[in-house]
């Protein structure tokens, strides 16, 4: 509001009112009249600034979440008019992707209108959103980490940007199941973006730590704890074959906090215990010990 304001005030100014303006204001603050291009330079100067500062104020951290997930709507309901197009879709359908809480393809009202009532179509949407989710006979909710495969005739992924990555219709599912890539299944990496990237690396350093870390992670994150395991273990094996300076923390707390998750109190104790004495920064992390704490009953 304040910039089309302030471009009005200029347009009003014209040569015969600018004498008078001007005066009046010298009056006013006792300085000499100024010149209209003077006040046309600071109000531009001051539009700049409050332009400026509205664009950093809108892009600032606590408010791009918000305009991530708008954007990523978008992405995700320009896709929903493309999929209505695609005369194939039939049966049982997976979404794989829709983990905004704000995702459209979490409102089953608005599947329902975008694709219609009563059509042949059952659709399930995977989502690691733990919010409340009201079903329709159409269209029903899962964790993500509850996903067969097997049981849709087609598959939609999309990403966080709500942008869609892959179609996959049965033939594709079948073949593709079959294939992993450092041990982490291809299927994993459709439901766990995050993952695709990891595989890939530890394809070619199966021994990393680090790898095998974040990729136990990012399945302790999806409730996994069998998948977690392996990987976290693994990443505490190979950690233990570094040089003693190069020794990491991180890995006996994710497994530590595994453990502890799967009531295996002993060895999360023991674990955090590894992982506090490990912590020689000069900043520990608070929460090694915190962990600790949590345990140190049993």
């Amino acid at each position: 509001l304040s910039v089309p304001l302030s471009y009005a005030v200029i347009l009003f100014i014209t040569d015969d009112t600018s004498g008078r303006l001007f005066t009046w204001i010298s009056k006013q603050v006792s300085v000499p009249a100024f010149r209209k291009g003077t006040l046309v330079l600071v109000s531009c100067l001051t539009i700049g600034s409050l332009m400026y500062y509205s664009e950093n104020v809108y892009s600032s951290s606590p408010l791009q979440w918000y305009i991530d997930q708008e954007n990523a709507n978008r992405n995700t309901v320009d896709n929903m008019g493309i999929l209505n197009s695609l005369t194939r879709i039939s049966g049982n359908v997976l979404v794989i992707g829709a983990n905004s809480p704000y995702s459209p393809w979490l409102s089953p009202g608005f599947i329902s209108m975008v694709f219609g009532q009563g059509t042949q179509i059952n659709w399930t949407v995977a989502t690691n959103y733990h919010g409340q989710m009201n079903s329709n006979q159409n269209v029903s909710y899962i964790p993500d980490n509850q996903v067969n495969m097997g049981n849709y005739n087609t598959i939609f992924v999309f990403n966080d940007a709500g942008q869609l990555l892959h179609v996959l219709d049965h033939t594709n599912i079948q073949s593709i199941s079959k294939i992993n890539q450092g041990g982490v299944p291809y299927l994993d990496t459709l439901i766990y973006p995050g993952l695709k990237g990891l595989s890939k690396q530890l394809a070619k350093d199966p021994t990393s730590y680090l790898l095998n870390m974040n990729i136990g992670v990012i399945y302790l994150e999806a409730n996994q704890p069998f998948l977690a395991k392996h990987y976290l273990q693994n990443a505490v094996h190979y950690e233990r074959g570094l040089a003693k300076a190069d020794l990491n923390p991180y890995p006996y707390f994710f497994l530590g906090k595994l453990m502890q998750q799967l009531g295996q109190f002993k060895d999360a104790k023991a674990l955090y215990a590894r992982a506090v004495a490990l912590d020689k920064s000069s900043t520990p992390n608070p929460y090694f010990r915190e962990a600790l704490q949590s345990v140190n009953q049993y």
